[in-house]
C-alpha cells in the first residue's frame, strides 16, 4: 500500500515538474521548447498554482515570440489566473514601450497579438478592472492606444467606481490622461449622436404609424361606403318597382324686372 501512495505522489511530482517546464518555456520565449512539450501532449491551457496559463505568463513576461507561438496553438486568450486577470490585462499593465511608442515595440505587439486573437476588451478581474485600467495605472499609453484600435469602453467602472481616467488622474499619468481624456469626448460625442439618431428614427416611426393608420382608416370609410352602395344597388334589383323618389329643384327665381325709365 505504501509503494502504491509512492508511486502516485511520484506520478503527481512528475506531472508537477511537467507543468512548470511549460510556463517557464514561455516567460522566457522558448518557443523551441513549447512546440515539444505541446508535441508531447502538454495541455496549451495548463494551469500553474497561480491559475496562469503558459499564454498569461508569456504576455506578462513580454515575450511575443510565445505570445504569438500559442495563440497559433489555440490557447485561450480569455483564460483568467486566480486574481481574475486575462492576458491582455497582464500585457497591457506590464506593457514595455519606448518613450514615443511605435507598433514595433514588443508591449505594443503584444497587445496588437492578443486584439486580433479576438481578447475581450473589456473583461474585469475581481476588483473590476480592465486591461486599459490597467494600461491606465501604469501610464502605458502605447498599449491603451492598442485597445482603442478596438471596441474598448472608455466608460467602464471598477468595483470603487472609477474609470480609466479617474485612475490615470489619481496616478498623475500624464502621458495617458491626456489621451484618456480625448477619448472619453469623443465618446461622448457619439454617444449624443447616436441618441439624436435615435430620436429621429423613433419620430420617423411615430410618423410612419400614423400615416399608415389615417390610410387604413380611410380604406375601412371607402369599404363602408362600398358595402352600403353595394346593398342599396342590391335592394334595387330585388324590388324594381320601386322608385327612388324624384328629387324636386327648388323654383327658380324670377329674375327681376327693370323699372321704366320716368321722362319729364
Amino acid at each position: 500500500m505504501k509503494q502504491f501512495i509512492l508511486s502516485i505522489l511520484i506520478i503527481a511530482l512528475a506531472q508537477a515538474c511537467k507543468t512548470y517546464d511549460i510556463y517557464e518555456a514561455a516567460g522566457s520565449g522558448r518557443v523551441d521548447e513549447l512546440r515539444k512539450m505541446l508535441a508531447a501532449g502538454q495541455d496549451v491551457n495548463s494551469r500553474d498554482y497561480k491559475g496562469r496559463t503558459p499564454l498569461i505568463v508569456a504576455a506578462s513576461r513580454q515575450y511575443p515570440e510565445s505570445v504569438q507561438f500559442l495563440i497559433s496553438a489555440k490557447a485561450d486568450v480569455n483564460a483568467k489566473d486566480n486574481k481574475g486577470e486575462t492576458a491582455l490585462m497582464k500585457a497591457a499593465r506590464m506593457c514595455e514601450t519606448s518613450s514615443f511608442p511605435q507598433s514595433s515595440d514588443e508591449g505594443v505587439r503584444i497587445m496588437f497579438m492578443l486584439i486580433e486573437a479576438k481578447a475581450d476588451l473589456n473583461a474585469k478581474d475581481k476588483n473590476g478592472e480592465t486591461a486599459l485600467m490597467k494600461a491606465a495605472e501604469q501610464d502605458k499609453k502605447g498599449c491603451a492606444q492598442a485597445l482603442f484600435h478596438g471596441n474598448v469602453d472608455v466608460n467602464a467602472t471598477n468595483n470603487a467606481g472609477q474609470t480609466a481616467l479617474h485612475i490615470a488622474e489619481s496616478r498623475h499619468a500624464s502621458d495617458v490622461i491626456n489621451l484618456l481624456r480625448k477619448m472619453t469626448d469623443r465618446e461622448a460625442r457619439r454617444k449624443e449622436q447616436q441618441r439624436q439618431q435615435q430620436l429621429l428614427e423613433e419620430q420617423m416611426r411615430i410618423e410612419h404609424e400614423r400615416e399608415k393608420q389615417e390610410e387604413e382608416k380611410a380604406a375601412a370609410e371607402k369599404a363602408e361606403a362600398d358595402k352600403a352602395e353595394a346593398a342599396k344597388a342590391e335592394a334595387a334589383k330585388a324590388d324594381p318597382g320601386k322608385k327612388e323618389p324624384a328629387k324636386v329643384e327648388p323654383p327658380k327665381a324670377e329674375a327681376a324686372q327693370p323699372e321704366p325709365v320716368k321722362t319729364k
